[in-house]
């Protein structure tokens, strides 16, 4: 029935806003809690322990520069802001105003072909997915290669054994809650994204048609020579002569 069918649509409605609101939710989550964590372990052991969110390696990204204030990193460290996270804050906000219905009609269209351009341009899964490789490459890396003499010789300023295959200096990775929580996040970001894109197209379509056109304007005469009335021929000698209008 009527009534059923759009009670379906509320609840369809209310479970799509809500999983918006979930989304958005996640990544403002997935970004404050820790990411990954890094130790520098030597054969005399840890050199110390350093954990890092996305919000945080953001704010700390000009520190592993050289030279930090530098047009090139901070460069670096707008991007990796804007496409990280920022592009899709912007993109779920909007969907969660056009979700509402608080997108007025003549501004849909506009709407829509931003939306569009933040989804392509949202790289979180890009950022997840890199960072994750570049931790595992930094975790089979070798920075400092010690050969069996130099070995020979720690073990006996240490006066213990050292396992073999112990590396000068190691980096050791541990991939914390936050970045499970970010490839969920762009995970959900695209289940949930594409349908509300293609309802957002339709929407702005169907204002387009409904939206009356412009009545064509009459054009306008210059003279109207229906309107002068012209007198009646009078007949002369061996000729015909009409009066002037009077205008």
């Amino acid at each position: 029935s009527g009534a059923a069918s759009e009670r379906r649509m509320t609840m369809v409605g209310l479970l799509v806003g809500l999983l918006l609101v979930l989304t958005l939710t996640m990544l403002l989550v997935g970004c404050s809690v820790t990411a990954f964590s890094v130790e520098l372990v030597t054969p005399l052991g840890s050199l110390g322990n350093r954990r890092h969110s996305i919000f945080g390696l953001a704010v700390a990204l000009p520190g592993f520069a050289e030279h930090p204030n530098s047009l090139a990193t901070r460069f670096g460290q707008a991007t990796f802001v804007v496409f990280g996270f920022a592009v899709m804050v912007c993109h779920l906000l909007t969907l969660c105003v056009f979700w509402c219905n608080r997108i007025p009609g003549r501004f849909l269209a506009k709407a829509a072909t931003v939306s569009r351009a933040l989804l392509a341009w949202s790289a979180l899964d890009v950022v997840a997915l890199s960072m994750i490789l570049t931790l595992l490459e930094l975790q089979i890396s070798d920075f400092v290669n010690v050969n069996a003499d130099q070995m020979h010789l720690i073990e006996k300023i240490l006066r213990r054994t050292i396992p073999a295959g112990t590396k000068g200096l190691a980096c050791k990775v541990f991939l914390g809650p936050g970045t499970y929580v970010l490839l969920g996040t762009a995970l959900l970001h695209y289940i949930v994204s594409y349908p509300i894109m293609t309802l957002f197209d339709q929407a702005a379509a169907e204002y387009r048609k409904a939206k009356p056109a412009h009545p064509p304007v009459p054009p306008v005469a210059v003279f109207d020579a229906s309107s002068v009335a012209l007198p009646p021929l009078e007949e002369s000698s061996g000729s015909m002569s009409a009066k002037a209008p009077e205008l």
